[in-house]
């Protein structure tokens, strides 16, 4: 017995010693300040929650081959950064001083989807943010919505809504992306949007759009695009200023699809989509958003079905890509580039769903078992 506790302790110790580690350095940390630390796994389990002082943060015996998500906040200011921890990492995190200037945040890409709904249009905004200055930016960002707005959601961050439009209290440092989500319904047939911000590409997408489409100023067409055996209409704008006004006007609400779901839901009734990118006639680049599913917003734990859809959208960006490369569309420096950036996301994506995969795969075992 005394050799088996033996054994056992010495089994506890190696078991120790083998943990990953993890340590992050916090950058233009200054003295008599503090830095609220979270850090969450894959799974967003907090595995951390303290305050610091001196800027470094040492974590060990964290699992190996992981990914964990660290949230700190200095001076009011939210940082965000994901590690796949690989036996012992070290990461730094900049920190900035805040400013209150919104002239400093431009979007990289403003993607909007129109479809009908009843005797509605529902529209989703989903709009990209970037930092230019050398400062953290904390401070409120107003976004405008079309005349006659109603039942508006934003599923991300909760937003003041006024009568032109939403008001955010919001923070972003540089070099990090930020974003803004927001869902209403429109009673008229006119969409006018006015641009929130300097905009390098503002893509919009209509379901059925041949059939309701009407008239659009300030916009190119791009053509049909079919995802997920519906159609779109594609509409985009490059290089568009703060304050420019673009116009959709529609021949009629046209039939609801099914999956609409009725007005008055419960704002924890929202819908999940991500982002994909694809390159489609021109050669301009345009950012179209594909819609992978409705799934529930607020469920934060990755799901099979969730992780084959990103995983089948960023694999069709890779084929894309690789044909507009050959089609001269591209030119070789961009094409590598971004061809690294999609592989490594769907490399990422397919060794979670991996590893998903065996955790299920043991949970049915253990029931076969049961069952036996």
């Amino acid at each position: 017995m005394k050799k088996f506790l033996i054994l056992l302790l010495v089994i506890a110790q190696i078991s120790v010693v083998s943990g990953a580690s993890l340590t992050v350095n916090f950058l233009g940390f200054q003295e008599n300040e503090s830095v609220q630390v979270k850090i969450y796994d894959e799974g967003f389990k907090e595995v951390y929650n303290d305050t610091l002082t001196d800027g470094v943060l040492t974590l060990n015996n964290l699992k190996e081959g992981l990914t964990y998500h660290i949230v700190s906040q200095y001076k009011g200011v939210l940082y965000g950064k994901t590690v796949v921890l690989n036996n012992s990492e070290t990461i730094e995190i900049q920190l900035y001083e805040p400013t209150d200037d919104a002239s400093l945040i431009i979007s990289p890409f403003h993607h909007i989807l129109i479809k009908p709904a009843g005797d509605l249009f529902e529209v989703i905004e989903v709009i990209s943010l970037e930092n230019t200055g050398d400062k953290a930016f904390k401070g409120e960002l107003k976004i405008k919505l079309p005349d006659g707005f109603v039942q508006v959601k934003s599923p991300e961050i909760p937003g003041i809504v006024e009568q032109d439009g939403v008001r955010f209290d919001y923070s972003l440092p540089p070099e990090q992306p930020g974003r803004l989500v927001l869902i209403y319904y429109l009673p008229v047939l006119t969409f006018e949007k006015v641009m929130d911000f300097d905009t390098s590409t503002m893509s919009i997408l209509i379901e059925n759009g041949e059939n309701i489409l009407l008239d659009y100023s300030n916009l190119q067409p791009e053509g049909t695009v079919t995802f997920n055996n519906k159609q779109y209409y594609a509409l985009y704008q490059t290089n568009g200023s703060k304050g420019d006004v673009v116009t959709v006007t529609f021949k009629s609400f046209g039939t609801p699809p099914q999956d609409t779901p009725p007005l008055g839901e419960g704002e924890k009734s929202g819908k999940y989509f991500s982002t994909t990118v694809a390159w489609i006639g021109t050669g301009v680049i345009l950012v179209l958003i594909f819609f992978v599913g409705y799934i529930n917003y607020q469920s934060r734990m990755p799901s099979l079905e969730k992780l084959e859809a990103q995983k089948e959208s960023l694999l069709a960006v890779l084929e894309e890509l690789e044909k507009d490369y050959e089609d001269g569309k591209l030119d070789e420096e961009e094409y590598a580039r971004l061809k690294a950036k999609y592989k490594k996301e769907a490399m990422k994506v397919m060794a979670r769903l991996d590893r998903l995969k065996e955790k299920q795969g043991d949970h049915e075992e253990d029931y076969d078992e049961e069952e036996e």
